[in-house]
C-alpha cells in the first residue's frame, strides 16, 4: 500500500514536504505514491496524480490536506477498487494567517483584513524567501533587521501540529 498525499495548495504542500524531508511523520517518501506529496485538489483535474494511479498497480490511502472542510474529494469509477481510505486533515486556520502570524505581520494585517484575503497579505507581505521550501533548512528566512525569524527550530512553528496528529510518529 501506498500514500497519496494530496495538498490544497502550494503552502501546505510545503509544509508536508518539510515534515518528510525531517523524518516527522509516520511515513516517509518510500512510502508515498510517485515517492512525492502532490498539489492537486481533485484526482481528475491532475495529470501527475492520475498517471501516478495509472502506474502503481496496489492499494492507495489518500491523505487530503488542506484548509477547506467541505471540499469532498471526488473518485473517478478506474480507481475507485484501488483506493482503500480517504482522510481530510484541515489546517485551520489556514496556514496563510499562521505565516502572517509567525512573521509578526498580525497589526499589520489586522488592519486590512476586511479587504484583502490572508493568501493575498501573505503573498504581498512575505519574501519568497520566507516562504517553506523542502530544499532547504526550515523557514529559516531573515527579516531587514538581519536577525533569522527561527532560531533552531526543525520544524516550522506555524505548523498547526495538533490538526493533523495522526500523520506524526
Amino acid at each position: 500500500m501506498k500514500y497519496l498525499v494530496m495538498c490544497e495548495g502550494p503552502n501546505e504542500k510545503a509544509v508536508m514536504d518539510i515534515l518528510l524531508e525531517h523524518h516527522l511523520l509516520k511515513f516517509s517518501e518510500d512510502d508515498l505514491l510517485g515517492l512525492v506529496t502532490y498539489h492537486a485538489r481533485q484526482i481528475a483535474t491532475s495529470a501527475q496524480v492520475r498517471t501516478a494511479l495509472n502506474l502503481y498497480p496496489g492499494e492507495i490511502r489518500i491523505l487530503r490536506i488542506g484548509d477547506k472542510q467541505s471540499d469532498a474529494l471526488q473518485i473517478p469509477p478506474g480507481y475507485q477498487s484501488k483506493i482503500v481510505s480517504v482522510e481530510k486533515f484541515c489546517t485551520k486556520p489556514e496556514l496563510e494567517m499562521l505565516l502572517i502570524l509567525s512573521e509578526e505581520l498580525e497589526q499589520a494585517y489586522v488592519k486590512v483584513k476586511s479587504k484583502m484575503r490572508a493568501k493575498s497579505f501573505a503573498k504581498e507581505n512575505i519574501t519568497s524567501a520566507c516562504i517553506a521550501k523542502a530544499s532547504g533548512p526550515p523557514l529559516g528566512c531573515a527579516r531587514s533587521s538581519g536577525k533569522s525569524v527561527r532560531d533552531e527550530a526543525s520544524v516550522p512553528t506555524f505548523m498547526p501540529m495538533d490538526s493533523i496528529a495522526f500523520l506524526y510518529g
